[in-house]
């Protein structure tokens, strides 16, 4: 008996001299508080005493002190995925919520995009490609994906649909793309059903999205709309200037050369800067339209200045 102890402190001693040992150093076992040393413990939030029941909503709080075996009954465990809760109990997770081990005491909302539509989740499942869980009321909904609408595509775990883009249109629901205007046709809103048919004069390619039509080039011309190319002047004719065929700023007829010109074969209608029809040279002439070459004077006859139909 150490010395000193009071009367009080002699009898403590005394008695606890007789316990065993087990039960005066036995503590708390693991995600569990109390006083310990044979009293009840109490499993801390987020984990529950399954006690060998074996279902996750059927835990008990209290881990009971079994004294003839000196050892606490059952053990505190996590509430299992799909399930969170406090005070030794886990409830199961609703729908649209999920607990997947990184937060034990309280269920999650599933973020937008994703949705749990069962209860007892421990993830949420991502909207497929052509679905969004935004709602028409501009809620997310977290228990079930909806639909893109038309004009509309998403390409999975998506909260919002996007808008088919300029060139583009969503003619169907769920929508995984949008589809390119076919050729001879443009879009030029976003978020569209149709297209529209391309004016003479113009064209557009299936290939690209086109948003604005495509005016004819210099040199070449397109008398019929919703066309996917323009076809090119025939020699002797040209679309560099604002004559009767020029619509716009694309050609639906090509402009015959005048007398006292001409268009040439080795003549790149494409090229920056063409200039069309050509004046024939001094000591040329051109009495008709639409030619390809001038015509030397002949002997006897001349021409002193350029672009004229006749020798003189």
């Amino acid at each position: 008996m150490p010395p000193g102890c009071t009367g009080a402190a002699k009898l403590l001693l005394a008695v606890g001299a007789l316990l065993p040992a087990a039960v005066r150093a036995q503590p708390c076992p693991a995600n569990s508080v109390g006083t310990g040393n044979g009293a009840d413990c109490v499993c801390v939030d987020g984990y529950t005493n399954l006690a060998d029941v074996g279902d996750p909503a059927s835990g008990v709080q209290s881990l009971v002190y079994d004294g003839p075996n000196s050892a606490y009954i059952g053990s505190c465990s996590p509430c299992a995925d799909g399930y969170a809760g406090t005070t030794g109990l886990c409830a199961e997770c609703a729908a649209g919520e999920y607990q997947d081990g990184s937060s034990l005491t309280a269920c999650q909302n599933c973020a937008p995009g994703s949705i749990a539509p069962d209860p007892g989740t421990g993830t949420c499942a991502p909207c497929p490609a052509g679905e969004k869980t935004l709602t028409s009321g501009g809620a997310h909904s977290r228990t079930e994906c909806n639909d893109c609408i038309f004009g509309q595509y998403s390409t999975g775990g998506a909260a919002e649909c996007t808008l088919c883009a300029a060139g583009t249109v969503g003619a169907n629901m769920a929508l995984t793309s949008c589809t390119n205007c076919p050729n001879g046709r443009h879009q030029t809103i976003e978020g569209h059903v149709l297209c529209d048919a391309c004016p003479e004069g113009t064209f557009a390619e299936e290939s690209t999205p086109s948003p604005e039509c495509t005016p004819c080039p210099v040199g070449e011309y397109q008398p019929t709309g919703e066309q996917a190319s323009c076809i090119t002047c025939p020699l002797g004719s040209q679309t560099e200037d604002s004559g009767a065929g020029w619509v716009g700023s694309g050609a639906v007829a090509c402009d015959a050369c005048e007398v006292g010109k001409s268009l040439g074969l080795n003549v790149n209608q494409h090229a920056v800067g063409f200039a069309g029809c050509v004046d024939c040279a001094a000591g040329q002439s051109q009495p008709q339209e639409e030619q390809t070459s001038c015509i030397p004077c002949v002997a006897g006859k001349y021409q002193p200045t350029e672009g004229n139909a006749d020798c003189i």
